[in-house]
């Protein structure tokens, strides 16, 4: 998620406005799961890892990795070192036709919680991260129940949590949600149907970062947004840059370069 401290950084969020056009947002939607939690922050998270887990069982030919950032919130811990062993055993059951997604659910709230502490730096006490909440678990279930398995079945590829090699590390490890096909999406757990221009910027953000890896994951054609509290997908043609293409990427450039080298000193 660092990737949104970096475009709505002063810099970087104002470069993103004068080099792209904002597309128009038609999309309408009653909502259709509203939240069951008192931490929609961490269920939406936790729905990041059921997508993933639906992604895999549907592209099951076409999906290579399934890196967890969760792992990196163990810190060592046995017990939460079993549980991600014992997780990938459930994992590859429910692949196999052996579990039912929904058994899943309280393994994806625990993901959710030690991928908070892998981002926070926080380390949570065992009781927060394994004792789930039974209206977590209901939230969580209810936007599951919400895909539409037909809009995101790959033709050609589908890549869980892409990374941007160097780009990533220099924005303190910037990682996208999905990709299928030529569509880099990121999903929204928001109670609110609205294209908000942070989420723009963020899309642009995985494009630039792209792009500066030398189209490490091809040339994308469309991004967008799936709104899982209503049932959602948005998707636009990447717009075309406004003004010399040298003269921008140089200003983009810039705009990384200032915005790493305090992260780099620190580390």
């Amino acid at each position: 998620m660092s990737i949104l401290d970096f475009t709505s950084s002063k810099k970087a969020g104002t470069l993103i406005d004068a080099i792209f056009d904002k597309p128009p947002f038609t999309l309408q939607g009653k909502l259709l799961a509203p939240p069951l939690t008192k931490n929609p922050s961490t269920v939406g998270t936790a729905f990041g890892y059921a997508m993933g887990l639906q992604l895999r069982n549907l592209n099951r030919d076409l999906v290579r990795e399934f890196p967890l950032v969760a792992e990196d919130g163990v810190n060592g811990d046995r017990k939460r070192k079993q549980f991600l062993k014992d997780f990938n055993q459930r994992k590859e059951a429910f692949l196999k036709g052996q579990l039912d997604i929904a058994e899943l659910m309280p393994d994806c709230m625990v993901l959710a919680w030690l991928e908070n502490v892998a981002r926070s730096h926080r380390n949570f006490p065992n009781s927060q991260i394994f004792d789930t909440a039974e209206e977590d678990v209901k939230d969580l279930q209810c936007l599951v129940k919400l895909v539409d398995r037909a809009s995101f079945t790959a033709v050609r590829r589908c890549i869980l949590y892409p990374r941007f090699g160097q780009s990533s590390l220099d924005l303190k490890g910037a990682d996208a949600d999905f990709i299928i096909d030529d569509t880099l999406m990121e999903i929204k757990t928001t109670k609110s149907l609205e294209f908000e221009r942070e989420y723009f910027r963020q899309l642009m953000g995985y494009y630039i970062l792209n792009k500066r890896e030398n189209n490490m994951y091809g040339e994308l054609e469309k991004l967008g947004i799936y709104f899982s509290r209503f049932g959602k997908l948005f998707t636009f043609q990447i717009p075309m840059m406004r003004g010399e293409e040298k003269d921008a990427w140089e200003k983009i450039e810039a705009a990384i370069e200032k915005y790493k080298r305090p992260w780099v000193d620190y580390i």
